[in-house]
């Protein structure tokens, strides 16, 4: 919401330099800004014309001048009620989306031919690309592999099983791994606490497989919480397990960094 009297009057203004206001990222948007400019120099121009008796207005052959006469007041009525109830920016999208329409409609509103409305317009929107800064959410770019697996070196994996801890989602990489490699969770967010059946289970699987087939997938940044390292080891250690961390291999895609340790069994 508009913090000051500053704003409620000129929000537009502030989206147009880098600011915090939109997200936590810098953003910045100048078409708004724009569309003020024109709306207010439209305005003042009808206001003195009607000031003036000058209650006809001239003939305009390059714009239905209907449309602008719908599309203006529905414009501001639009913004007016996102300012007042929302003001939360991705509710703009439509007029985001309007904005450029409505700006051409205004420029060919003053200059009624098409060389004129052209290179104002041209202008215009050159200068809302120059200056325009869009979120940056860090997306990665469409590829063939959406998540920068390597499958060739997974598979290496094949037959054995690896052990998943805690409550992270790294499921997604599963699909990604032989098809006869087995995924076995330890702990995580549906209840899989000691001495239930799941529990369990897993125990035998743990129990049933030689060591030389068993992994543990793990996300780099827990080595760098000591509280969930000791969770991590306490939760192997009751199933007799242990890390070797002489035996890791890194696991990069594009979401996150993993490695793919060796576990070792120990006497109960």
């Amino acid at each position: 919401m508009p913090r000051d009297i500053w704003q409620w009057l000129f929000y537009p203004f502030y989206f147009a330099q880098e600011q915090t206001l939109v997200a936590e990222l810098k953003f910045k948007e100048s078409r708004f800004a724009i569309a003020y400019i024109l709306i207010v120099i439209l305005l003042g121009f009808i206001l003195y014309r009607y000031g003036n008796k000058k209650l006809i207005f001239p003939v305009n052959n390059l714009i239905y001048t209907s449309i602008l006469s719908f599309l203006l007041p529905f414009y501001l009525t639009a913004y007016s009620i996102w300012l007042k109830k929302f003001s939360i920016y991705r509710y703009l999208i439509v007029l985001e989306l309007i904005t450029p329409i409505l700006i051409l409609l205004i420029v060919a509103y003053f200059y009624p031919k098409r060389k004129p409305v052209f290179l104002v317009s041209l202008g215009i929107f050159v200068l809302i690309l120059a200056t325009v800064k869009p979120l940056d959410w860090w997306r990665i770019p469409w590829s063939d592999n959406y998540f920068s697996i390597d499958r060739q070196a997974l598979v290496q994996y094949q037959d054995d099983v690896i052990v998943l801890w805690g409550g992270e989602p790294v499921g997604y990489v599963v699909p990604y791994f032989p098809s006869n490699t087995r995924f076995l969770r330890i702990t995580g967010n549906f209840g899989l606490s000691p001495h239930t059946k799941m529990s369990k289970i897993a125990e035998e699987i743990i129990d049933k497989t030689p060591e030389s087939s068993l992994y543990l997938l793990e996300v780099n940044f827990e080595l760098k919480e000591s509280d969930r390292e000791k969770s991590k080891q306490a939760a192997l250690e009751f199933r007799n397990l242990v890390i070797d961390r002489n035996n890791c291999q890194p696991f990069i895609n594009a979401i996150e960094k993993y490695s793919i340790c060796k576990l070792r069994k120990i006497s109960p």
